[in-house]
């Protein structure tokens, strides 16, 4: 049986070009710094409320929103049926830093 090695070791190691993290259009030098840190925290796969996110959403679905269980996600409007509200949910690998539902 073989390991698969963790998403820093696979970034950094063996797949170094699958995120396509190259400067497209050699913007300036404040553009280049950003985008120097979002590669740097990707390739790290850096957390913390000071790291950028990024994320892959690999799929969307469509659910009922009786299915999800998500004490941050707002309010149906008073008298709503939460069987008939159906809602888009997109399903995610983070990269870096930190999803939230806000």
């Amino acid at each position: 049986c073989e390991m698969c090695p963790s998403p820093e070791d696979a970034s950094t190691k063996f797949r170094t070009r699958a995120l396509a993290l190259r400067d497209q259009d050699g913007g300036s030098s404040d553009n280049d710094s950003e985008f120097k840190r979002i590669q740097e925290s990707v390739r790290h796969c850096k957390l913390g409320e000071d790291v950028p996110t990024v994320a892959h959403v690999c799929k969307f679905t469509s659910t009922n929103r009786s299915s999800v269980t998500d004490a941050d996600l707002s309010q149906l409007p008073l008298g709503s049926d939460p069987s008939s509200a159906n809602m888009i949910m997109g399903i995610a690998r983070v990269l870096c830093g930190t999803l939230r539902t806000e």
